[in-house]
């Protein structure tokens, strides 16, 4: 996936998030945030992984 699409992708997903609080959809602002955090917490200990961590250990 491109930068391009990463960013194109990441725009569509807090618009929903943000559709959801103007409509006061309390469960659908719950799950877009709920993924959005979760897909945040992934990237940043790949990152971590990948790039800072070679001789420590994540629980």
């Amino acid at each position: 996936m491109s930068a391009l699409d990463l960013i194109q992708r990441a725009v569509t997903r807090h618009a929903d998030m943000i559709d959801a609080i103007a409509r006061k959809d309390a469960d659908a602002t719950e799950k877009l945030a709920h993924e959005h955090t979760m897909l945040f917490q992934k990237r940043f200990l790949d990152y971590m992984r990948q790039n800072m961590t070679e001789s420590m250990a994540l629980l």
